[in-house]
């Protein structure tokens, strides 16, 4: 009997971290298609394409439609580790907030010390308000996505291994 405790504790953790892959990959998906849509509608300044300008300059692919589908999945690819970081610390917390706090700390990461450091590019000193505004909101949306979801499904599987055991 404890060894098959065991064998249905192995596999909840390995479902559980498979999962937390397809959230991040889906949730950095799903909030990218809403940054280009608030690139395209101007609500903010910041170029999504900037990951592809950094590495390939201003080559004339950027500007074509596959780019887009390009770009959706690279932020998914990118969103991966940030999910898996996201469930080793903090997957068993169950409140909203700490995906809030996460998405925060993601956007003063992404948005101010990683411009900075790489291309010594101050986003407070070139950006209006608006684009500070909307991009922390994305970020934090995308922080409470990734965190309650890797949390909601970390309980939902405790709860079936306690009905199973």
């Amino acid at each position: 009997m404890n060894k098959e405790n065991k064998q249905l504790q192995t596999d909840a953790q390995r479902t559980n971290f498979l999962k937390a892959l397809n959230i991040g990959f889906f949730g950095g998906m799903i909030w990218s298609s809403l940054f280009i849509f608030m690139h395209l509608f101007k609500m903010t300044e910041v170029d999504p394409f900037f990951i592809f300008k950094l590495t390939f300059g201003d080559s004339p692919w950027i500007h074509k439609w596959y780019t887009y589908i390009t770009l959706i999945i690279t932020y998914g690819l990118i969103s991966i580790p940030i999910a898996i970081i996201y469930y080793y610390l903090l997957r068993r917390k169950r409140s909203w907030i700490y995906g809030v706090i996460y998405g925060v700390l993601l956007w003063v990461i992404f948005y101010y010390i990683i411009p900075i450091l790489v291309i010594a590019f101050n986003p407070f000193l070139h950006y209006e308000a608006q684009t500070h505004i909307s991009i922390i909101c994305l970020m934090v949306l995308y922080g409470v996505f990734i965190g309650y979801s890797i949390s909601y499904n970390h309980e939902y599987v405790q709860i079936e291994l306690k009905k199973k055991s």
